[in-house]
């Protein structure tokens, strides 16, 4: 049996090759690897952040609040939509419904934690009721 120099037969070295145990790593790369460790972990946490305060959003709501007045054929009524979430709206329709009719109020541009008010007549004969068909977040 002959005795082998490491090599095969193609020119190619067996086993581990001389001087690559122990490679270093330059601060430049440790630099990089960090920030874009640290990019990737920001973010995630702003994705994460995002499901949790999207899931928070409060609809609008509106009520009749008052009664403004009247002749004897019709009633004069308050209607106030409320905007409790965290972001505006550019646009909310209300349908108000009276005992013998109905209309629909189109509110725009409302912030954040603010009221509209409307008034609008109803025939006499009973108070009327408001809820909000749709909106559109900011």
């Amino acid at each position: 049996m002959a005795e082998s120099d490491g090599e095969d037969g193609d020119g190619r070295r067996e086993g581990p090759v001389e001087g690559t145990g122990d490679v270093s790593v330059s601060w430049a790369e440790r630099v990089v690897m960090l920030v874009a460790l640290g990019f990737t972990a920001a973010l995630f946490s702003f994705a994460v952040w995002q499901a949790l305060t999207g899931a928070t959003a409060v609809p609008p709501s509106a009520n009749v609040t008052d009664v403004a007045g009247g002749t004897e054929n019709a009633t004069y009524y308050v209607v106030t939509l409320r905007n409790d979430g965290d972001a505006g709206l550019v646009s909310a329709t209300v349908d108000i419904e009276c005992p013998t009719t109905s209309r629909s109020v189109t509110f725009e541009n409302v912030p954040s934690k603010a009221r509209r008010n409307v008034t609008v007549h109803c025939p006499a004969g009973g108070e009327p009721s408001a809820v909000v068909a749709t909106w559109i977040p900011e």
